[in-house]
């Protein structure tokens, strides 16, 4: 998760990232102001926790893709030797989990991603 908010003096926007999941998390461990510095006009200030927002990060989306992209190959390699030694049944199934695999891991990673995307937008604390 990508979080963002605009600087003060040149309304540029400034991202960084963070591991907590919520703005409870984040104030329990950085405090209500977080003390940002803008990289376009170099200005530091403290901006309040409602101020910041979250965005998908783009990492968690290539690493799902990755494990789709990489995983449905190995799960066929792995599975080569049974497709044509079963019955047909098993060699649907095969193929099911040679794609729905890694492509319910994808799903997953996703879901995730925008449920703490929303959970953190969604919340806002006490001023």
């Amino acid at each position: 998760m990508r979080l963002y908010t605009n600087c003060h003096n040149c309304k540029k926007e400034i991202r960084f990232s963070r591991w907590e999941s919520d703005r409870v998390e984040l104030s329990k461990s950085k405090g209500d102001k977080i003390e940002l510095t803008c990289k376009n006009c170099g200005q530091k200030n403290f901006y309040h926790i409602n101020r910041i927002k979250a965005t998908e990060s783009k990492i968690a989306q290539v690493i799902g893709l990755i494990i789709f992209l990489v995983g449905t190959p190995l799960i066929f390699v792995w599975i080569w030797d049974y497709i044509f030694q079963s019955a047909y049944i098993y060699v649907i199934a095969g193929l099911v989990g040679m794609i729905g695999v890694p492509f319910m891991i994808y799903l997953v990673i996703e879901r995730e991603q925008r449920k703490k995307v929303r959970q953190f937008n969604n919340y806002k604390i006490s001023e």
